[in-house]
């Protein structure tokens, strides 16, 4: 399909040349030259599936965002209201994040030079990461609460929350019991 468009905008000597020093060109025996390497870049596009360069965005995006370690230490009764701001700020920096100018250039390569094209791909790729973050969190929250469920057993429950805009590491422990509290269970 690239081909035959090359030929069509190129004429037919450049798409015989083509198809003849293609496999030289794969096995690297013979170098292409910048000017039919972004002949035919500029061509591939327009093949591409619409699915494909979704991922593509979604992939140079993901490239290109600065993921942060997070930390926080909390007790069980009180581990929302802790981690709930740290994924806020996380989140909140995900939505002010803006692709580079030369990583936008790429979106737009990729949507045939179309600028509004390209901000809809990297609109679309924003949202279904929104989705997938919610759905996320909801199954995270849960597995941090089953933990919780048994910590009696263990004192401490440590878990890994990664999101693509990074990492956060909660550990949740049972506060210690000074000797009066624990004298209170001996005796008890």
């Amino acid at each position: 399909m690239v081909f035959l468009r090359y030929g069509r905008e190129h004429g037919m000597s450049a798409l015989s040349y083509a198809r003849k020093t293609y496999s030289q060109w794969k096995s690297g025996a013979v170098k292409m030259s910048g000017s039919v390497a972004e002949r035919l870049l500029n061509l591939v596009p327009p093949v591409l599936d619409v699915s494909v360069r979704f991922e593509l965005v979604k992939k140079l995006r993901n490239a290109h965002m600065h993921k942060e370690h997070r930390y926080v230490t909390c007790e069980p009764q009180d581990w929302r209201m802790q981690v709930a701001p740290v994924i806020a700020d996380l989140l909140t920096a995900s939505d002010k994040f803006q692709l580079p100018e030369h990583a936008v250039s790429r979106v737009r390569w990729l949507a045939e030079g179309d600028a509004a094209a390209a901000q809809r791909l990297l609109a679309a790729a924003e949202q279904e990461e929104a989705a997938v973050r919610i759905r996320f969190l909801d199954a995270e929250f849960r597995r941090i609460d089953y933990l919780l469920a048994n910590i009696k057993a263990t004192k401490h429950v440590s878990h890994v929350i990664e999101l693509p805009q990074g990492r956060i590491n909660v550990a949740i422990t049972l506060p210690r019991k000074g000797f009066w509290g624990w004298l209170s269970n001996l005796l008890s």
